[in-house]
């Protein structure tokens, strides 16, 4: 998956998605955001659960490959 993004918009979602995903969880793909690239419709969709609550997001995008997706950890130290 090879994306073009505004960094702004991306880091946003993902705080929002971090809001959501439990640190503590027993279940590694509940502590991070599920990250979708469609081409087609030129758009990045950021996907995070606790089970209880889920947030979606789809963020325009340039994708350069077809379509692609990816697990990413959600930690922000601030």
């Amino acid at each position: 998956m090879n994306v073009t993004i505004n960094r702004a918009e991306m880091l946003s979602a993902i705080k929002r998605a971090s809001a959501i995903a439990p640190a503590d969880s027993p279940l590694d793909v509940l502590r991070g955001a599920l990250l979708e690239a469609d081409a087609a419709a030129g758009k990045l969709t950021v996907t995070s659960t606790n089970l209880e609550a889920a947030l979606e997001e789809k963020l325009p995008c340039t994708v350069q490959e077809d379509r692609g997706s990816g697990h990413a950890p959600c930690r922000f130290e601030e």
